[in-house]
């Protein structure tokens, strides 16, 4: 990657993720921009809508399991990436609860969970 895209990046406020970085990188190659007559700002821009684009559409998704990352994008509200190994270690316990002279089921959910990066 030029030093000019690591700028546009940089000023775009997109996080040195290479995943999400060679996303966009691809989505950005795939607008025709003749990049080297364009400002490290010019190109921050487009990275920014394509960005901006990529997370209304993402936000849309009530969930989307990306493969090439090994994680589920939750949208509806939630708005996250979840490692697999995340949603993996998630434990279920169930009780029964009466109320109202009628038995409950009640699921609780527990995560211990914490990612080095």
């Amino acid at each position: 990657m030029s030093i000019k895209i690591s700028r546009a990046f940089e000023k775009a406020g997109i996080p040195n993720m290479p995943m999400v970085r060679r996303h966009i990188l691809d989505s950005l190659k795939k607008t025709g921009a003749d990049l080297e007559k364009l400002s490290s700002t010019e190109i921050s821009y487009i990275i920014k809508g394509l960005h901006i684009g990529y997370h209304d559409a993402k936000g849309s998704q009530q969930a989307d399991y990306m493969a090439d990352m090994d994680c589920v994008w939750i949208g509806g509200g939630v708005e996250k990436l979840i490692p697999i190994p995340a949603l993996k270690s998630i434990e279920t316990t169930v009780t029964y609860e009466k109320i109202n002279n009628q038995n409950w089921k009640v699921t609780h959910y527990k995560m211990d969970f914490a990612e080095r990066a």
